[in-house]
């Protein structure tokens, strides 16, 4: 015989019924039907920059992991070349400013090559290649 409610009793077809820890839930008959699908948890939408990356990062993922062993053979070159960049560097920072003062100069000169170039060339001996 089935019991009206209550946490002890016998359940429908003779099982008996689960409690739940306390309150109401261990009274409560079992749901019929479909069971509710939770809301979606509020998404959040990701940053511009990272919408318009991911789709390169896919990209250019497989190329990575076909560039990685050619990575791992040029890095035992650049760090022999990496002490002779270290005495490259000072060099070419003293050198900057002269190229910065040179580049106009440059700039006014290239016309005036251009006119002589075609003149230089009837001058030159021809070179044979080869």
């Amino acid at each position: 015989m089935r019991t009206a409610g209550g946490a002890g009793g016998a359940g429908r077809h003779g099982e008996p019924r689960l409690h739940h820890g306390g309150g109401l839930r261990g009274r409560l008959p079992a749901h019929r039907g479909r069971p509710q699908r939770r809301a979606d948890p509020p998404r959040r939408e990701s940053p511009p920059l990272l919408r318009l990356l991911l789709p390169l990062l896919r990209l250019f993922f497989p190329l990575f992991r076909l560039l990685l062993p050619l990575l791992r053979l040029l890095l035992p070159l650049l760090r022999l070349l990496f002490p002779l960049f270290r005495l490259l560097f000072p060099l070419l920072r003293l050198l900057l400013p002269l190229l910065r003062l040179l580049l106009p100069l440059l700039r006014l000169l290239l016309p005036l090559l251009r006119l002589l170039l075609p003149l230089l060339r009837l001058h030159l001996p021809k070179l044979s290649l080869g």
